[in-house]
């Protein structure tokens, strides 16, 4: 479980990246481009340490799809 456990405040499914893939999209285009520099080290660092599921499903977001 993440966060504190209550749905209406930390919804279960909140995955930090995808908190992160829902702020660069609400965020202005300028903004935005700043985070998404700075985040992409860190998407690779991540991205370098995970291996591939097999078994994962293809439409899903690249960071649930590792284990």
């Amino acid at each position: 479980m993440r966060g504190c456990g209550i749905e209406q405040c930390c919804p279960f499914d909140a995955h930090p990246r995808k908190l992160l893939e829902e702020a660069l999209r609400g965020m202005p285009q300028s903004a935005s481009r700043e985070l998404e520099r700075r985040v992409q080290p860190l998407d690779e660092l991540y991205y370098s340490r995970t291996i591939a599921d097999p078994d994962a499903d293809p439409s899903e977001p690249w960071w649930l799809r590792g284990c």
